[in-house]
């Protein structure tokens, strides 16, 4: 009795924590970040009890579920070191899985895990030790996109793409930069062209600010302006004309991008001028935006 008992309390911790779960996935998309941050920790914790302490080794997949979207929540948060901490913990408990027990079906959550990783280390200064990460994330989503060119896995390539593109840029390897992020651009191009949802289209603008800085990098003046003016329009028709409110602080990063570009050709410098207004115009609307969301 006892033994059902406990069993019993097992399960019940096991539903709590796939209900935190899902509570934290719908306070991140109510951009309620420091409140999901707590659910997703709740969850971690009470499934690595389960998994470390119980011995409950089928939840360990779940375990790294959760660890990736604590980790989404905690870069919200700009915890940068934390979520590489929660990265590390579900990339190794998948990579065990995947390699080490035969687990294909999970090559995707591990692929976003290490793209994941790849950009956390980035923005901590660490691109050297990003590189890794987001080449393994690479090398599994062209192995999916190969057996089955589904949209998330197509997505999921091109995301990577990017993200190693600018990795590279930081390291100033500039030409291996632009073909990571010219492939980016195409494969969110065909998306786009599928179906056109907001995300897709931000997305294909945001490869084309990056774009546009490491062309600005290596002092293709033409193209870089183009990539930069595309993605200044991208944003531009989904803030104002299409009421995307909450990409405001993007298009403002476009447009500064873009400024940075005259500014760097001084036959361009009366525009760079021109757009610092509007940057600075831009900057004033988002603070006030963050103002009213707190």
């Amino acid at each position: 009795r006892r033994r059902m008992v406990a069993e019993g309390h097992r399960e019940l911790r096991h539903d709590l924590a796939r209900d935190l779960n899902m509570l934290g996935l719908a306070l991140t998309s109510l951009g309620r970040c420091l409140d999901a941050s707590a659910a997703f920790e709740h969850a971690h914790g009470m499934l690595a009890g389960l998994v470390e302490r119980e011995g409950c080794l089928d939840l360990r997949d779940y375990l790294a579920v959760v660890g990736n979207n604590l980790a989404v929540a905690l870069e919200d948060l700009n915890r940068k070191g934390e979520a590489v901490a929660a990265l590390d913990g579900a990339r190794a408990t998948l990579a065990e899985l995947v390699g080490g027990e035969g687990r294909h079906d999970l090559r995707y959550s591990l692929a976003m895990v290490e793209n994941n990783l790849g950009y956390e280390l980035d923005g901590l200064c660490r691109s050297e030790e990003a590189v890794g990460p987001l080449e393994r994330a690479r090398a599994i989503f062209m192995e999916l996109v190969e057996c089955d060119g589904r949209r998330e896995y197509r997505n999921g390539l091109a995301m990577v793409d990017s993200n190693l593109g600018y990795a590279l840029r930081h390291l100033g390897r500039l030409e291996h930069a632009v073909d990571a992020l010219e492939r980016a651009r195409a494969a969110y191009a065909e998306l786009v062209e599928g179906e056109g949802r907001c995300e897709l289209r931000d997305s294909l603008a945001e490869v084309d600010t990056k774009l546009g800085l490491v062309l600005v990098d290596l002092g293709r003046r033409t193209e870089a302006v183009d990539a930069l003016e595309r993605a200044y329009a991208t944003r531009t028709q989904l803030f104002e004309g299409e009421g995307r409110r909450e990409l405001l602080p993007r298009l403002c990063m476009t447009l500064d991008s873009l400024r940075v570009a005259f500014e760097r050709f001084p036959a361009q410098a009366a525009r760079g001028l021109a757009i610092t207004t509007r940057v600075l115009r831009l900057a004033r609307a988002v603070g006030e935006l963050g103002h009213a969301h707190l």
